[in-house]
């Protein structure tokens, strides 16, 4: 089972409780059919690296830690897909940007779906 304590850095755990819990519940949905993926979902909790890398994420997989959301590296193709996130938090020690970081104040009225659209739009994510 995934360990949703699991550090992104220094400060920082990869996921509240209660973010860990709603984002289950969105997978647990989306998984048996009630949902599609980017249907309604409302991003749970945003992720950001050096430079313009953004991670919204609706979903996770309790099992795996594998993350459904808007994926955006900072190369102008921000897309829908899956994200490991014991991966993200090993960025800590590998690649350029050397952290990844939780947005402690995020919050959003718009669903994954309608980010992706204002995200291919702009050719980022931007929030």
């Amino acid at each position: 089972m995934f360990d949703y304590k699991m550090r992104l850095n220094a400060k920082q755990r990869a996921l509240t409780k209660d973010q860990f819990q709603r984002m289950a519940q969105n997978h647990r949905r989306t998984s048996t059919g009630h949902l599609a993926p980017a249907e309604a979902h409302a991003p749970v909790v945003k992720y950001f690296a050096g430079g313009s890398c953004t991670w919204l994420l609706t979903e996770i997989d309790p099992e795996t830690g594998i993350a459904f959301g808007l994926c955006d590296l900072g190369q102008g193709f921000p897309e829908l897909g899956y994200v490991s996130i014991p991966e993200l938090c090993s960025l800590a020690t590998l690649g350029p940007w050397k952290w990844v970081e939780r947005d402690l104040h995020f919050s959003s009225d718009k669903s994954i779906t309608e980010w992706a659209e204002i995200a291919a739009s702009r050719g980022l994510v931007g929030c």
